[in-house]
């Protein structure tokens, strides 16, 4: 019998990124996933400040235009809010409450922790595992933010046609990825030794993921507009031209030597050092890392961070493994999958039961 694709069982996940807006959208058939619909959209400059939307008109125009391209089937979205953006704390309460009184306990212990009112901030909390101290208690997390980070990204996937569903933290999301990405570091998909390097426009975040403890995450100011700032003084491309170059792999012919292998050293130097002092002072154990974001894919990045680190070091496909709907171009989703990996955990959360 014929599988019938049920839109309500799927989200499109949405990542609104500093530089642009990354659409993935996946279905499940006969248990296996299966992309529908995939795309990437610059946004105009300053329209994303340190994470935050700063411009909503020209967001939601991005997140238009990507969706009459890429053409989703479903309207319901995910997208995320970046961790610098919210409080979050591991508190233990006793097992045998109900969910209204864990509700209730944890609007209070939430008043103990942010420094504004609680009429001006969203809430959620999500019980994680039994406490190692006592059997009897379980960890929750809690994750706070201001109630407008929420409302306008909420705002922006309205006036690009979308209907908001969820809004989650970012690390949450890029752990579903991961983990379902997992093996193409050799790590089996365990999360107890990943750690993920998300190398974004101007920013790297370095998510570290250990078993039953909470995500741990760290942010340094390197990324790949050191690379697009290159090729535009190199090349006289403007901005939306290398990016598309890059995400292409249409450069000129000598970029490798002049600009690419530079990048490289310099990139894995940082990202190595960071790694290190980072895992140093957690007292947490470098494992399997996993590259993603716009540079992940360079060619010989991941082999040469692998050596500096001597770790298994892999390029994040999410979307290895998954089958594709007709007019998926296969191809161009390969180019384009080190940086749909926090847009993969969003739309994965749809078949998390």
């Amino acid at each position: 019998m014929r599988h019938r694709w049920n839109k309500s069982d799927s989200l499109v996940g949405l990542d609104i990124g500093s530089t642009s807006v990354k659409l993935l959208e996946l279905s499940k058939h006969d248990g296996r996933h299966r992309v529908e619909a995939f795309g990437v959209e610059p946004l105009p400059p300053n329209a994303v400040v340190d994470r935050n939307i700063s411009d909503l008109d020209s967001v939601g125009e991005a997140i238009r235009q990507l969706v009459a391209r890429t053409a989703p089937r479903a309207r319901r979205a995910a997208t995320a809010l970046p961790d610098s953006a919210a409080i979050t704390r591991i508190v233990e309460m006793d097992a045998s409450l109900s969910d209204e009184a864990m509700q209730s306990r944890i609007t209070a212990e939430a008043g103990r922790h942010i420094p504004f009112p609680l009429e001006e901030v969203a809430m959620d909390f999500e019980v994680q595992n039994l406490s190692e101290r006592n059997p009897e208690q379980v960890e929750v997390l809690l994750a706070v933010c201001r109630r407008d980070e929420v409302e306008r990204r909420e705002g922006a996937m309205r006036l690009g046609g979308l209907r908001p569903h969820v809004v989650e933290m970012e690390a949450q999301a890029i752990q579903r990825a991961a983990v379902h990405a997992g093996p193409t570091t050799g790590g089996a998909g365990r999360p107890a030794s990943l750690s993920v390097l998300d190398i974004g426009a101007g920013v790297t975040r370095l998510h570290a993921f250990d078993g039953a403890r909470q995500p741990q995450v760290q942010e340094q100011h390197f990324g790949g507009n050191r690379l697009t700032a290159e090729l535009r003084r190199r090349y006289a491309m403007s901005d939306a031209e290398a990016f598309a170059a890059l995400r292409r792999r249409e450069l000129p012919p000598d970029a490798e030597e002049a600009v690419l292998q530079g990048f490289r050293v310099a990139l894995v130097a940082e990202a190595a050092r960071a790694m290190r002092l980072f895992h140093a002072s957690t007292d947490r154990p470098v494992g399997n890392v996993l590259l993603a974001g716009g540079a992940a894919a360079l060619p010989g990045l991941a082999d040469l961070l692998g050596d500096a680190l001597a770790a298994p070091t892999g390029v994040a496909d999410p979307c290895a493994g998954m089958t594709l709907a007709p007019r998926v171009d296969g191809q161009a989703l390969a180019a384009c999958a080190p940086a749909l990996l926090t847009a993969c955990g969003l739309a994965l959360r749809a078949f998390d039961r």
